[in-house]
């Protein structure tokens, strides 16, 4: 015997038959499994049998199906080893152990590699199928290398060529050759990525993860966003990002300011009421990122009668139509809509009354008829469009009709907006301004108009798409505290749950791949496809959940809000990753 201190069983190249020895725990599997993951670029044509062999549901059938292996050598073994169709049909879980390791060794076999290495094969193996054995390595030992580790005496005869291993020390037999007549190794690849891929994919395991993971994370997404939706005030988007929109609150500064100072800096800056005047109005549409302000006439709206006394009329361009606060500060608006739709702007059209139509116009007809007909209103012909049951009628806007509720601030336009402030003071306000302003810009973000409104219209309250979600994550930031835990306390029974009633099934998965593994010999590669397969799962919730998101809160500042809750979920999950793999390998009837 020679004491080999860097042996290899690569350094092997002639066909035959190598005994591995040694007394039980002498470390015989650990160095070939060692071997094994260590010169994993050079073993693409090996079959490993290994001594330890895992159960999960499947067929014989199936078992020597996958991988792919040659079909003709399976039906050859099979003859030889006596698994007829009977044996094909069964669960392998219901195979006997001898039965099961006949059914291995066929597989094993099949795989018809340049090298075998076979680790206890004969256990649980009678004499016929014990000598049956014995003459097929005898066989495939003319061309093929083969390692058997073995302490049955019936393999004796296979002796002469001996790897004696004791307590990580290594000798071999004078009788081996190393590095002499050399078998060129195959680089065939047994076991495709894409077939491991697919079968956990469709497998039971998977359906089961997936829907476990869709529901938790659906009933995570449905708390936190309820949570927020009545914890954090939400307002109506506008229809347009380029939409700003200024009301009086009667308070010295707008609430957008508490998001980007403290209240005691607000309250130092903002000591007196200030709102825009014609001039200051006039000022800022004369900015690049403004396209166009209109101001509502105030006075105009304290006349109208609403009593069908007379036809009322307003015409009120889209952008103010548009606004969430329209239908609470006009006398008309979409919600008394009956029929048909709201004049366009620049259009000749009108949304008129029956009441109204039947006093002034002496119309007769039924609803389907009125939509399309014309009416005649201060000497032009306008198309009806919409029935309302306001009875102020909606007119379509247009740049030259400036006298039903709203008017343009242009320069232009300075008489008739200096005669609407006049209206007011003979209406009775001691000091009167534009109320209700609204602004369509030429950016999303109205950073630069906040900035000058800062200073010159500090006392409105501003509503646009970007100002209520800054308005809303402020308020967010402010429950973050609560909403927070809220989220961990509740990923953390998603990943509980998962381990509890996961774990099974991911341990019969694990279990295949492991048993895979000793074929074509990538356990770590076969492995992380099943914690790939697990993470797609969880990715296809995200979108889910984020649907349910915004069909609960609906608008883009929960989205913002729902993304510390997602990354607190995918954090867990990757524990519960971490967790399952850990117990998997402390599972010593699954470690490979």
């Amino acid at each position: 015997m020679n004491n080999t201190k860097a042996f290899s069983i690569f350094l092997i190249k002639k066909p035959g038959i190598y005994m591995i020895t040694g007394s039980n725990g002498g470390g015989k599997t650990t160095f070939i499994e060692r071997e094994l993951k260590n010169k994993q670029s050079r073993q693409k044509d090996i079959a490993y049998f290994a001594q330890k062999n895992w159960k999960y549901k499947t067929t014989v059938r199936q078992f020597l199906a996958f991988p792919e292996i040659n079909p003709h050598l399976v039906k050859q073994y099979c003859e030889l080893f006596s698994i007829d169709a009977h044996y094909l049909d069964k669960d392998i879980r219901a195979l006997s152990g001898g039965e099961f390791v006949k059914v291995e060794l066929v597989r094993t076999l099949s795989l018809d590699t340049a090298m075998i290495i076979l680790d206890e094969p004969t256990n649980n193996l009678d004499n016929g199928s014990t000598e049956i054995l014995s003459n097929v390595l005898s066989e495939l030992s003319k061309t093929k290398i083969i390692f058997l580790v073995s302490h049955d005496k019936r393999l004796e005869h296979f002796s002469e060529k001996t790897i004696l291993i004791e307590n990580g020390q290594i000798e071999v037999s004078s009788a081996i050759e190393l590095e002499e007549t050399r078998l060129e190794m195959l680089t065939k690849k047994f076991v495709l990525n894409r077939k491991f891929f697919s079968y956990l994919l469709k497998s039971k395991f998977n359906i089961l993860m997936l829907s476990f993971i869709l529901v938790l994370t659906s009933l995570l997404t449905i708390i936190v966003s309820n949570t927020i939706l009545y914890t954090v005030p939400m307002d109506a988007e506008l229809e347009s990002d380029y939409y700003f929109e200024m009301l009086d609150i009667g308070e010295n500064y707008s609430r957008y300011f508490d998001t980007v100072m403290t209240s005691s800096e607000a309250e130092e800056k903002f000591q007196n009421l200030n709102y825009l005047s014609i001039d200051e109005l006039r000022e800022l549409n004369n900015k690049e990122y403004i396209n166009q302000i209109y101001v509502v006439d105030q006075a105009y709206i304290n006349e109208l009668t609403l009593d069908n006394s007379k036809l009322d009329l307003l015409a009120l361009p889209e952008i103010i139509t548009s606004s969430p606060n329209y239908e609470t500060s006009f006398p008309v608006s979409k919600k008394m809509l009956i029929k048909g739709r709201f004049p366009e702007d620049n259009e000749k059209e009108i949304a008129l009354s029956f009441a109204q139509l039947e006093k002034f116009f002496d119309y007769d007809s039924n609803e389907e008829s009125v939509i399309g007909e014309q009416v005649e209103i201060n000497g032009v012909l306008h198309e009806i469009v919409g029935i309302v049951s306001s009875p102020v009628a909606a007119i379509s806007y247009s740049n030259q009709m400036q006298r039903y509720g709203v008017a343009e601030v242009a320069d232009k336009n300075v008489a008739q907006l200096t005669k609407m402030l006049a209206t007011l003071k003979e209406q009775g306000y001691e000091d009167p301004y534009f109320a209700k302003i609204f602004i369509e810009t030429n950016t999303k973000k109205s950073l630069e108009l906040l900035d000058y409104l800062e200073v010159h219209g500090p006392s409105y309250q501003y509503a646009s798409n970007y100002v209520d979600q800054a308005i809303q994550l402020s308020f967010y930031k402010e429950k973050l505290t609560s909403i927070i835990p809220i989220s961990v306390i509740l990923s953390v029974i998603i990943s509980a749950l998962i381990l509890a009633f996961g774990q099974r099934s991911f341990n019969l998965v694990s279990g295949f791949l492991n048993d895979m593994a000793n074929l074509n010999f990538k356990p770590r590669k076969n492995k992380r496809l099943l914690y790939f397969i697990m993470m797609i799962d969880y990715m296809i919730s995200v979108p889910i959940c984020l649907a349910w998101n915004q069909l609960i809160i609906g608008s883009t500042a929960g989205f913002i809000m729902m993304l510390p809750t997602m990354g607190i979920s995918l954090v867990m999950f990757i524990v519960t990753l971490f967790l399952m793999n850990y117990r998997d390998k402390k599972n010593d009837s699954r470690n490979l």
